[in-house]
């Protein structure tokens, strides 16, 4: 069999690192690597990724969004509404700042928490389960006060959100959509940069 692959150059990688996302493979890589080098490493793991494709596959075999379309601006304003309201219902009593709150477009992730405390909602999860959301917003804001996945983090979103794992599980079902390539007609075709 032979594997296409997407290279992504990156001036922080020291090495190689081969990731399987969204049915799709992605060669991280030094930039200036050579690509003959690239092929020789993807042929050697061939076995790992045809593996990891063929889970994926099956995995996601039969997940369709919920929503089709739906108002980003609506979709935003719940977001962050919910962002405010469970900052303060778990965080806030740990003395943690909430930066600002956007929705927008993200290629690989469902939502972020930077250091400065601002927090990102993917404007994907519109198309989700709306619990799907709330699992993500709690997530976030735990971030606020763990920026880890210790147990402690863990621990504080299993006391805020307490089918987190489900949750977990049905994003890791819906991950493919993140790059775009599997998206419905009828869906918003900018949802996804």
């Amino acid at each position: 069999m032979n594997i296409q692959y997407t290279v992504k150059p990156s001036k922080r990688s020291r090495r190689v690192r081969i990731a399987v996302s969204g049915g799709r493979v992605v060669v991280t890589a030094p930039p200036r690597m050579e690509a003959s080098h690239l092929d020789r490493l993807v042929a050697r793991y061939e076995p790992w990724i045809v593996k990891a494709l063929r889970r994926q596959a099956r995995l996601t075999a039969g997940v369709k969004l919920a929503h089709d379309t739906f108002d980003k601006n609506e979709f935003a304003a719940r977001a962050k509404a919910l962002v405010k309201e469970r900052y303060l219902a778990i965080a806030a009593a740990h003395g943690v700042r909430l930066g600002h709150i956007s929705v927008k477009k993200m290629r690989s992730r469902w939502g972020s928490c930077s250091g400065q405390g601002n927090i990102s909602i993917n404007l994907l999860l519109g198309h989700l389960p709306p619990e799907l959301l709330a699992y993500v917003v709690v997530h976030e804001i735990c971030h606020l006060v763990h920026h880890n996945h210790s147990p402690r983090f863990w621990a504080l979103v299993a006391a805020h959100e307490g089918a987190f794992k489900t949750h977990k599980a049905a994003l890791r079902r819906y991950s493919h959509f993140l790059s775009g390539a599997d998206m419905p007609r009828g869906a918003d075709a900018d949802m996804v940069k």
